[in-house]
């Protein structure tokens, strides 16, 4: 198998191959609380304190496939880094935007269920949420409700 063998984390051990493979197993178990996030990676301070105080306000929600391609062990993995929210993230400045796209002020809303890749926008699309929900998902729910 690759580096990337879900069986690996015992979350996913007893999981067939055809369960990892439908979209919807995949929605119906995201990691969502830091207790199941920590079965997949090990957590720096600064991580599980920024997904305590997300999720205060925030969900977060990732799926297992999505999941399981972060680095256990590295912090600074891309892929880590756009799932797990940090204490940095939480904090709101006075230069932070509302609306940062200006979507709430004007009726054509151009950024409307937009995830930038194609497999996001398609799951976006079907089922209303992307393969990681949380952080970069804010704007995009606030504003595309009818």
């Amino acid at each position: 198998m690759s580096k990337y063998d879900y069986r690996k984390i015992s979350l996913w051990k007893d999981i067939s191959e055809d369960q990892w493979m439908d979209w919807k197993w995949q929605i119906a178990n995201r990691i969502t609380t830091i207790e199941q996030l920590e079965k997949v990676v090990k957590l720096t301070r600064e991580e599980k304190k920024g997904v305590e105080n997300s999720l205060k306000k925030l969900r977060m929600a990732i799926t297992p496939h999505y999941a399981v391609h972060m680095d256990r062990n590295d912090p600074a993995c891309p892929i880590r880094r756009q799932a797990i929210p940090t204490i940095h993230e939480t904090k709101i400045t006075r230069n932070d935007c509302v609306d940062p796209l200006h979507e709430k002020a004007v009726a054509y809303r151009p950024m409307f269920n937009v995830l930038p890749s194609l497999y996001a926008k398609a799951l976006r699309r079907e089922t209303g949420q992307g393969p990681a929900y949380g952080k970069h998902q804010e704007s995009i729910d606030l504003y595309s409700q009818p």
